[in-house]
Formats: C-alpha cells, sequence, structure tokens
C-alpha cells in the first residue's frame, strides 16, 4: 500500500512565505513614512529658513526706506520701490503717515465704510467702529452699537474700555466687537500719528480710497470741508493728543513698509511709523509691526524687469 505524502511541510512553507510578504510589506511602510517624514522635515527647515531670510530682508528694507526719507530724496521716495536681492525680492512703500485713517480723529461712518471694504458685514462694521469711537471718548455712556464697561465684562475683560486717547493701534484688539481677523486686516491702515480726521488719499491704500469714495467726499472739497472738521469730537481729541504728547510734532511723519520673499520659499513684511527726519534728521520710530504679506504685494510684477537693490543689506545668505 503506497503511503500518501504528509500535507504539513507544504502548509509550512505556505505559511512562512505569508509571513515573509507581511514582513517586506511592513518594512516598505515604515520606509515610506520614514521617507515622508523626512521629507516634510525638509520643507518645514526650507520654509523656516526662507522666512528668516525674508524677515532679514524686509529688515534692510526698512531700513533702507528710513535712510531715504531721512537724506530728503522724498520726490523720489515717495511711492512703491521693488528690487531684487541676492536672496530675494524687496517691495519698500514709503507715504506720509496722513495717509492711514487715524484712530483718535476718525469719524464712525470713515471706520464703517473701511471695515466695510475689508469684508466685514454692516453689523460687525458699524460695531467695530461705534466701539473705537466709545473707547477713545472721555465718557462712561455707550452711544448706538458701542461698548462700555458692561459689554467689556460680559466679554470677559473686565478693564473695560479706556476712555481715552488711543496711544497705539494694538490697543483695538482689546475691543469686544472687533473680530481677530479684522484687526489684523485693518492694522496697515490704521494709525494713531495723523494730523487728520479724513486721510490723505493721494498714498492711501486702496481700500481707504475706496471707503472715502463710498462716503461721497469729493476729492476737491474734503479738504475744506472734512479735514478741517469742526466735528466736536475729533477737535476735542486733537486737544487732547496734543497736550497728551503722545502726537507732538504732527509734521513729517511717514510710514514705511518692507515686505520680502525669499528666493527660498517664505514670505514677512514689517510696518513702522516715523516721526521727524528728513532732510538729515534721525527722526524717531513711533511703531514697528510685523504684518502678513498681501496678494497684490508680487503677483503684478512678477514678469516686470526688477532692478537689482543697490543698498547693503543684512547677510542673508542661503
Amino acid at each position: 500500500m503506497k503511503l500518501r505524502p504528509s500535507a504539513r511541510p507544504s502548509r509550512e512553507r505556505g505559511a512562512a512565505l505569508i509571513l515573509v510578504v507581511w514582513a517586506v510589506g511592513l518594512m516598505a511602510v515604515f520606509a515610506a513614512s520614514a521617507a515622508r517624514d523626512a521629507s516634510l522635515d525638509n520643507e518645514d527647515a526650507r520654509f523656516l529658513r526662507g522666512t528668516a531670510i525674508a524677515k532679514a530682508l524686509s529688515e534692510g528694507g526698512l531700513r533702507h526706506g528710513t535712510d531715504l526719507w531721512r537724506s530728503g530724496d522724498r520726490a523720489v521716495l515717495l511711492g512703491t520701490l521693488l528690487c531684487q536681492a541676492e536672496t530675494g525680492l524687496l517691495r519698500i512703500d514709503v507715504a506720509p503717515v496722513d495717509s492711514r485713517i487715524d484712530v483718535n480723529l476718525a469719524q464712525e461712518p470713515l471706520l464703517e465704510a473701511l471695515f466695510l471694504e475689508l469684508g466685514a458685514d454692516h453689523a460687525t462694521a458699524r460695531t467695530a467702529a461705534a466701539q473705537i469711537a466709545d473707547y477713545r471718548d472721555g465718557d462712561s455712556t455707550p452711544r448706538p452699537h458701542g461698548a462700555e464697561r458692561s459689554v467689556y465684562e460680559r466679554a470677559g475683560k473686565p478693564g473695560g474700555p479706556k476712555n481715552a486717547v488711543i496711544s497705539h493701534v494694538g490697543e483695538l484688539a482689546y475691543l469686544p466687537g472687533l473680530p481677530e481677523w479684522l484687526f489684523r486686516a485693518a492694522l496697515p491702515h490704521l494709525t494713531t500719528a495723523s494730523s487728520s480726521a479724513v486721510p490723505d488719499d493721494d498714498y492711501a491704500s486702496a481700500p481707504i480710497k475706496a471707503a472715502i469714495e463710498s462716503l461721497g467726499i469729493s476729492q476737491t472739497a474734503k479738504g475744506d470741508a472734512i479735514r478741517n472738521s469742526p466735528h466736536v469730537e475729533a477737535r476735542a481729541l486733537r486737544r487732547r493728543a496734543v497736550s497728551s504728547g503722545s502726537q507732538a510734532n504732527l509734521s513729517g511723519k511717514i510710514r514705511v513698509r518692507a515686505a520680502a520673499r525669499a528666493t527660498l520659499g517664505g514670505y514677512y513684511a514689517l510696518d513702522a511709523e516715523i516721526s521727524g527726519g528728513g532732510a538729515g534728521k534721525a527722526g524717531r520710530f513711533l511703531r514697528v509691526d510685523s504684518t502678513s504679506t498681501r496678494p497684490g504685494d508680487f503677483s503684478p510684477i512678477d514678469e516686470a524687469p526688477i532692478p537689482a537693490c543697490d543698498f547693503q543689506g543684512p547677510d542673508t545668505k542661503q
């Protein structure tokens, strides 16, 4: 009688083959995961280095814009300067501070119009403008849609409104009715250092120009009708600001914005306000803020020939 061969060795070989295939597959998964993590780490490192280079480049641009202003060459400087550095692209914008909206002097309709231009709905824009007015006035009586101490307390902000001159636009982040996204969007368009209740729209940003136009303020009449407004609150705030010293030396203030795009990738922008200066004078920095770059900073000029930067910037070698 012929014996039937055992099937056990065959089953064992099959099981061993399955284990080998499973182990190889598992190692392949681990290898792919490690490669992906390494790639992500490299991308993160490249982005961080690019951002650091862009920051250093924007710092150099800020100093260059300030130096040009101090040299007295204002006819050349006022406007936009674009240049290509070894490590990236730099944009410098210089304009009088009066081209921004002063949060101490502007009336509510202008503030509301700006917030609308920046994308806020009517309720949010109206509330934010009224709360700025309540924050800066000297009384504790809330205006329609405004906010005094009780509103701040309900929002978990027990300090209440300042009820005094706003020293820095960063104070507006404390308003309960001003969303963070809107605060950040409005920051480049606001100041506390202007001498005018309505901005000089010759150098104003597009949202400010649109806000002024939406209020029906004509280019020819707005100087007499608005800038020298008899509005009681604006005039009182002006007197309080000057007497407190927060707006001494109202003439000669400029704003300088330097935005950089690193060749490695990464963006950075700095925004400064400077008082005095010009004609060789040193001047004084009123504020310096880091801000996000805007979509229009570089996209319209990508295909245009850009001159090389002609100043010695910081050491940003790649």
